[in-house]
């Protein structure tokens, strides 16, 4: 059991380098978790940057749509 033990003190705190789905060098499990958390943060920056997109588009439709309205096209 004792074993068992170290290995898994090992596994997390560092040991053999191992290679993630990027080809990235892992040395540990707080390396792997530490990637993952990196990858978060850069899908949740890029879903912030396109609700900010979305949220222009959606504006410029709104802008369009009362120019239509106030539009007389029976000149």
């Amino acid at each position: 059991m004792e074993n068992e033990i170290k290995k898994i003190a090992k596994a997390i705190s560092g040991g053999e380098s191992g290679v993630d789905a990027m080809g990235g060098h892992v040395g540990s499990l707080t390396d792997a978790v530490m990637g993952v958390t990196q990858a978060l943060v850069r899908i949740a920056d890029a879903l912030e940057k396109n609700t900010e997109r979305l949220e222009d588009i959606r504006n410029t439709i709104d802008y369009l749509a009362n120019t239509l309205d106030e539009k007389d096209f029976n000149d």
